[in-house]
């Protein structure tokens, strides 16, 4: 008897099956592989890996916010998306200048349950820097599929976006002008998606009224001078963090 080999399509999700969000499609520009993303900031599914994400230095640079308590948060209730986690790490803060530091720590070990009250005091002073960081910072902060640090230095140098812009982003992301350089079709599209997301809306509502005030950031006027108009490509095989770097330093010297 020959052996029968039965093949079966394997389709896509179209919804998250955590959340039941709609997932959007997005494709890696280098690798071409197609990745289905929940496109729901809060989905908890996801929210874990996205705040510790947003944690590391080259975003928001959130002290001791690490894989663990990223996940206790979740877990216990107290964060179901970016704008929660602003919020959590207030009050906190707010707890350490009324009752010190020692009580606030017991109290959330002892009494909550959380298996380190001191990585939680330090991540509530460091949300206060981090609610200042740049746009660009903020804008990868939002998890935007295929939007990041580069791109979202673009999105607020060309929408001009100022310290009070958060409440009103999506709208602002929106009325991005087509044909801006970087926003191709796909990008463009996944921009949109995630601008006219009701969720998204209240998400960075939410942001702003917790006193999330991103810094704007000045691009300087290079018309005329000696490297105006040029571009550089940098080749070799370089670590992302020694690109980034490399990258850093070319801007610097621009």
């Amino acid at each position: 008897m020959s052996e029968t080999k039965i093949l079966e399509e394997i389709l896509a999700p179209t919804h998250c099956p955590d959340c039941g969000h709609l997932v959007i499609e997005t494709e890696n520009e280098s690798s071409h592989v197609i990745i289905h993303e929940c496109g729901n900031s809060s989905c908890p599914g996801t929210l874990a890996h996205h705040l510790y994400a947003v944690a590391e230095r080259e975003t928001l640079e959130i002290d001791s916010l690490g894989p663990q308590l990223a996940d206790e948060l979740v877990t216990k209730g107290f964060v179901r998306n970016l704008a929660d986690l602003v919020c959590f790490a207030d009050d906190v803060f707010s707890n350490i200048q009324k009752y010190g530091e020692d009580r606030v720590i017991a109290n959330l070990h002892d009494k909550i349950g959380f298996s380190s009250g001191v990585a939680i005091t330090k991540m509530s002073k460091s949300m206060q820097t981090a609610k200042k960081a740049d746009w660009n910072r903020w804008i990868a902060a939002l998890g935007i599929p295929m939007i990041g640090h580069s791109l979202g230095k673009t999105l607020a140098n060309v929408l001009k976006l100022d310290a009070d812009a958060m409440g009103t982003l999506c709208d602002k992301f929106l009325a991005l002008p087509a044909g801006t350089e970087g926003f191709g079709p796909r990008k463009m599209a996944s921009l949109t998606t995630w601008a006219s997301d009701q969720g998204n809306k209240d998400l960075v509502k939410n942001l702003f009224d917790a006193g999330v005030r991103p810094k704007s950031q000045m691009v300087r006027d290079t018309t005329g001078m000696p490297l105006d108009g040029m571009t550089f490509c940098i080749t070799g095989d370089l670590a992302r963090s020694e690109e980034r770097r490399v990258g850093k330093e070319c801007r610097s010297r621009w």
